[in-house]
């Protein structure tokens, strides 16, 4: 590449301007707004009740313990919504599957009786 060809390039390789670095660090404050409440919530997680009555905010628990989550697993409700999902999941899935691709082969074919009544019913003008 010639060094004409370098001057004319329009994007600046290397060099960081104002406008990069407000960027950078306005992403970085937008990205920790959001990591940083789902850190909290593993965090208290591991933490115990006065723990996080003490102390809401939290980036480390002073003493982490799995009693919560040996909590979550002896009570059965949670294997009982797991199960619920998983019987709508296997009923669900290949009916939807099903309709959806049963339709899609229907308005795919350019005559057939109710066309025009059916794809207007099905998709928004």
């Amino acid at each position: 590449m010639s060094t004409k060809a370098a001057k004319r390039h329009k994007f600046r390789v290397g060099k960081m301007t104002f406008m990069d670095y407000f960027l950078l660090v306005l992403l970085t404050i937008l990205s920790l707004m959001i990591i940083i409440p789902f850190w909290n919530v593993i965090m208290i997680s591991f933490a115990t009740q006065k723990e996080y009555a003490d102390n809401p905010m939290m980036l480390w628990p002073k003493h982490p313990t799995l009693d919560a989550y040996r909590a979550l697993f002896q009570d059965g409700r949670l294997l009982t919504g797991f199960l619920n999902t998983f019987k709508i999941l296997i009923i669900g899935l290949p009916l939807s599957l099903f309709l959806t691709s049963t339709m899609a082969y229907g308005l795919s074919r350019n005559k057939f009786p109710g066309k025009r009544g059916s794809s207007s019913s099905s998709c928004s003008r």
